[in-house]
């Protein structure tokens, strides 16, 4: 029988929790058993820098969207594919701790140095919307679902959120 897993965590390759050791188990168990077992999980940074450690690795190039499909075999019967995506960010991001600072430090570093790559964050980030009415949009769907939308005296005096939505498209 061909089967398909689609993950967030494959033990031992992305692991946070339980869910990645039991993928792990159904499906070395599942290709053990003589069936063709394929587990599609996101190409995370941790796991990718760790190509070289695998089986053997072939690329495949998804045309529609230009994403890269890192696929390899590490037992019979069973296939890992990394689905990484084009790079839709805008930024670097990293956890707020002194390791996770050192790690945004060199991966920036490391954009700086690949100035194909940093214009092209450069690019994406001139592209979104960061201006104040967008921010208040934002704030305005916030308050809507916390609060419901409501007339200045049913909000303790306050103006309405659509009143602070039209203010800020004002000007």
């Amino acid at each position: 029988m061909k089967i398909v897993h689609a993950t967030a965590e494959l033990f031992p390759y992305a692991k946070t929790g339980g869910l990645a050791d039991m993928v792990g188990s159904l499906a070395a168990t599942l290709a053990d058993n003589g069936h063709d077992i394929s587990v599609f999980l996101p190409g995370y940074r941790e796991v990718l820098e760790n190509l070289d450690t695998m089986s053997p690795m072939h690329l495949l190039m998804l045309e529609m969207d230009e994403s890269e499909v890192w696929t390899f075999s590490p037992r019979k019967n069973l296939r890992v594919f990394l689905i990484c995506s084009p790079e839709k960010g805008t930024g670097i991001t990293f956890p707020p701790t002194a390791a996770g600072f050192r790690d945004g430090l060199v991966r920036a570093l490391g954009l700086f140095a690949e100035k194909p790559r940093l214009a092209a964050v450069q690019k994406r980030g001139m592209r979104k919307d960061f201006s104040w009415a967008k921010a208040v949009m934002a704030y305005e769907r916030f308050y809507k679902d916390t609060l419901g939308t409501a007339s200045p005296d049913e909000n303790n005096g306050l103006l309405s959120t659509t009143s602070y939505a039209s203010m800020a498209m004002a000007g």
